[in-house]
């Protein structure tokens, strides 16, 4: 897979490095299940009470707080400016303390196409080290989870080899988009858009992968298919329903 060009960073030597790697406030963040205990959070570390959304029992965050392993809200993005983002991914990278497995990672980097066709240094803190994983933070902003929790979303997206042997299966992009025009046919009313399409499978197929590296048992896919058709389009689902609630009268105090 291409690389995207928003995860291109890292200005030439003596270029100016105060601009910003981050993604725009107005960025729509894909809704991340967390734990109901999240919601204390509010008012705190920038926890915005808007950001909560609730579908049955379960909650779900739509701010730009990465959400970790465990469904907590743990931190900020990584993104930034240039110096804060190297210096993230140079405190990540230092994190991996085995030197075998800090190897492994910066491989599995390489094989996705973070190194553009490179390879990782023999220190493994060069800056193209730094770089590749300046790409990856980045991604982890755009996935709104913790480097930790974002690997199996990363290895869904970019194809290449997995660095622990075992994949994620996710359901088909075909079958997810049947379910999903279903689904957007008797909430909305009408087809989604393609580009609207693509969000939705991508967030259906997001809650498998992200329920599979927490080993929790993934919603049905209808139930994800609505949550899907539904987020940022409440408005439209509600209008939907009261004509649908209309008709039905109708035709009952027609008979």
């Amino acid at each position: 897979m291409a690389i995207d060009p928003d995860l291109n960073f890292g200005p030439p030597p003596g270029a100016d490095t105060s601009g910003q790697y981050s993604l725009p406030i107005t960025f729509p963040y894909q809704p991340r299940q967390v734990a109901p205990k999240e919601l204390s959070k509010v008012g705190t570390t920038n926890v915005d009470e808007n950001y909560f959304q609730r579908k049955g029992q379960e909650l779900f965050y739509t701010g730009p707080q990465l959400v970790n392993e465990k469904g907590e809200i743990e931190r900020g993005p990584y993104g930034g400016s240039y110096s804060k983002l190297q210096g993230e991914s140079y405190q990540f990278l230092a994190t991996i303390s085995d030197p075998v497995q800090r190897r492994d990672f910066l491989l599995e980097l390489a094989d996705r196409g973070l190194y553009e066709g490179g390879k990782p240094s023999r220190s493994g803190f060069d800056g193209r080290d730094i770089e590749a994983v300046g790409k990856y933070l980045l991604t982890m902003d755009r996935y709104g989870t913790t480097a930790k929790a974002g690997i199996g979303l990363f290895r869904q997206e970019f194809s290449g080899g997995q660095m622990s042997g075992t994949s994620i299966r996710v359901t088909a992009k075909e079958d997810v988009q049947k379910v999903l025009n279903d689904e957007s046919l008797r909430l909305l009313g009408r087809a989604l858009t393609p580009a609207e399409a693509r969000e939705a499978v991508r967030f259906v197929q997001q809650q498998q992968v992200q329920r599979a590296s927490g080993a929790q048992q993934a919603p049905a896919l209808s139930t994800a298919a609505s949550m899907a058709v539904t987020q940022g389009r409440e408005e439209e689902v509600a209008v939907q329903g009261a004509a649908r609630a209309a008709e039905v009268l109708e035709r009952l105090i027609g008979r």
